[in-house]
């Protein structure tokens, strides 16, 4: 039982992850004969800290460029599974997610979270892949992808709005990966769309004067 004025685990581990976020740049340079400690109780610590800050001890499955070693840390920034060095901090690659065990991106997540409602309404506005033009396999894909609007710090409501969502058959929208459509594109398929809504605007338009032109007959 916590007693008053004594913090809470959340508020330690806070404390930690400050602590840890103001040694970090000079934590690799503490040894066990500076601080007068074992080696395995130094690593202990160390490893502590940076747990706080979100790195985890990772075998690389890659040399350090810098040192060569495959004593490695990973931690989860933006999406990507960055490898660094545990012991010169330098970046050794991005993991994939069949190396790190995690489950591959699918079709299924793209959707998750979207209304049948809204699926149904960009599949029929589209009508095809707006990247190859294909009818097969449609799914919904991000213009503006997740890892990018995380990256621009714009994850809200706009990110699953209908002005963001597209037709995609699997292999465009897998393909895409964790990118964002080029703004080039994005122009073209807009423009496109707009095209196409032009269209059945002036189809229906001319039907409706056909309709309004034909005489009504008399019994």
């Amino acid at each position: 039982m916590r007693t008053e004025g004594q913090p809470s685990d959340e508020e330690n581990l806070d404390v930690d992850g400050q602590i840890a976020q103001t040694l970090e740049p000079t934590l690799w340079e503490v040894t066990a004969d500076d601080e007068d400690l074992s080696e395995a109780t130094a690593v202990f610590h160390q490893d502590r800290a940076y747990e706080a800050l979100g790195w985890k001890a990772y075998h690389s499955q890659r040399a350090c460029p810098k040192c060569g070693s495959y004593d490695g840390q990973l931690r989860e920034d933006r999406g990507q599974n960055v490898v660094r060095c545990r012991h010169c901090k330098s970046h050794v690659y991005n993991a994939p997610k069949t190396e790190t065990g995690q489950k591959q991106r699918t079709v299924a997540t793209v959707r998750r979270g979207l209304k049948p409602s809204q699926q149904v309404r960009i599949l029929e506005r589209d009508g095809s892949c707006v990247l190859c033009g294909s009818r097969d396999s449609l799914t919904i894909g991000h213009a503006l992808s997740l890892n990018d609007a995380q990256a621009l710090g714009e994850v809200g409501p706009y990110l699953d709005s209908d002005e963001n969502l597209f037709a995609m058959c699997e292999a465009c929208n897998l393909g895409l990966g964790g990118r964002s459509v080029l703004p080039k594109t994005y122009h073209l398929i807009v423009l496109r769309l707009i095209q196409a809504r032009l269209q059945r605007e002036g189809h229906r338009a001319a039907s409706a004067k056909r309709t309004s032109a034909t005489p009504v007959r008399r019994s």
